[in-house]
């Protein structure tokens, strides 16, 4: 299963938005640490899935498997995919 999860994965890759971890969303990914008692790489996805959807017209796919990362994703009003 790992391996076809694997495949899967890098053939979505070319369709999926990536940022680039700048100044400005580093600062706002510790806001978030700081804010949702989080770890760095959840802060991190935090901070890029809240810009997109300030920036982005249209809803901004979240998916987690942490319950308190959706919370948190839920209080910035980022909906997560069940």
């Amino acid at each position: 299963m790992p391996a076809e999860a694997s495949r899967c994965f890098a053939k979505d890759w070319p369709r999926c938005l990536k940022l680039e971890v700048d100044q400005d969303l580093a600062e706002l990914a510790g806001d978030r640490a700081d804010t949702f008692a989080r770890c760095a790489c959840d802060s991190v996805q935090l901070a890029s899935a809240h810009t997109l959807q300030r920036e982005l017209p249209g809803e901004v796919s979240f998916v987690c498997f942490n319950a308190r990362l959706s919370k948190a994703a839920k209080v910035l009003g980022i909906t997560p995919m069940a």
